[in-house]
């Protein structure tokens, strides 16, 4: 949940990644002609890549295989090439660049429209850029596609229980959520079975029922743990930390949050680490720490920034407002304040919401 407050822009979908190629593949060539075929293909750039994104360095690695792609997508003979070359640029920018992964995988579903993990990839994009509409439609359509994959499939429903939830179409979704939890445990698929734990404790968050919210999403990271996907865990642990500041228990939110932040950036995940940075900054103001809550909220804008990410970037400004007024600096927080009002008229899903923030109730001198 980005915002304690269940803003527009809740970013409620998990940090999955698919693998990239690592170059295992080059070890398998040795003659000139198959050099050739590596060069044609971007192999040896694709190997340099991989050693970038081990070395954090995700933006490089991202223009390294778009360089690759170009290279490709002029060439008509290497149109297989390229489209491999999408799907291995598509889950790096979906870490640091939303708006190009979602281009890549649209391009990918253009050839690939029964392909379930291309639906997959946008219906979690959609989710993340607040469109439940897309969203759901590209979960439905897996479902059609994955009637002899059950993984697939409960994941493609767990997309869509959760798209249905930010669309506040609730009608017969309990007993959707329960016949999928029974799905996945007959099936014994932990992996699944967790998701769907947490789709249900977003349901329960949006019933407003807390205990169950919390018992769910602690059920769920008890057995992403026990599963030992670190990309999984820190999904599980970074809506833990949000529900737990939904909850008001903001001294063990912010344990959490924080445990989760050390997690993203261990796994370089900006686009998660941008969300637990903004609500540290909300535990942090609760736990009235308006200095820490600052340092977070300049970070979170930091990443809202690099990742073109602007409601993430409104609701951080919101944060440095209150936190300069809660420090005393009233100079600062209409500063802040100010900045907060000309990147909320240009953030579309906030035009609307005029009153929405505390900090606008900051009176500052005309």
């Amino acid at each position: 949940i980005e915002g304690r407050r269940r803003p527009p822009d809740a970013l409620r979908s998990g940090g999955s990644r698919e693998p990239i190629a690592d170059g295992s593949e080059l070890e398998l060539y040795g003659d000139d002609d198959a050099a050739r075929t590596l060069a044609a293909s971007g192999m040896a750039e694709k190997k340099a890549a991989v050693a970038l994104i081990k070395s954090g360095r995700l933006e490089e690695a991202l223009a390294a295989l778009e360089r690759v792609a170009t290279r490709q997508h002029r060439t008509p003979r290497e149109g297989r090439n390229y489209r491999v070359t999408l799907r291995e640029i598509g889950p790096l920018a979906a870490l640091i660049d939303t708006q190009r992964a979602i281009a890549i995988y649209t391009e990918l579903y253009q050839t690939s429209p029964a392909d379930p993990v291309v639906l997959y990839q946008l219906g979690r994009l959609h989710a993340r850029v607040n469109d439940p509409g897309k969203s759901a439609a590209y979960f439905s359509a897996i479902a059609a596609v994955s009637r002899d994959n059950p993984r697939m499939s409960l994941l493609g429903q767990v997309g869509l229980i959760e798209a249905r939830i930010a669309l506040g179409k609730l009608d017969g979704l309990e007993l959707q959520i329960e016949k999928a939890l029974d799905e996945a445990q007959s099936l014994q698929l932990p992996a699944q079975e967790a998701k769907i734990l947490s789709a249900y404790a977003k349901f329960e968050d949006f019933r407003d029922n807390t205990e169950k919210m919390l018992s769910y999403q602690s059920r769920a990271l008890i057995l992403e743990r026990a599963n030992g996907n670190d990309d999984s865990i820190l999904a599980a642990e970074k809506a833990y930390g949000a529900m737990l500041l939904e909850a008001k228990k903001h001294a063990e939110a912010e344990m959490v949050l924080r445990s989760a932040l050390v997690q993203s950036r261990a796994l370089n995940d900006p686009t998660s680490e941008g969300s637990i940075l903004l609500n540290l900054s909300y535990a942090c103001l609760e736990n009235g720490k308006p200095e820490d809550a600052a340092a977070f909220a300049s970070s979170a804008r930091d990443v809202a920034v690099a990742q073109g990410r602007p409601n993430l970037e409104v609701l951080s400004l919101e944060v440095l407002a209150v936190a300069a007024e809660r420090s005393g600096d009233r100079a600062a927080a209409c500063r802040r304040t100010e900045e907060l009002r000309q990147a909320r008229d240009a953030a579309p899903s906030f035009k609307n919401a005029p009153a929405y923030f505390e900090a606008v109730s900051i009176e500052c001198p005309a």
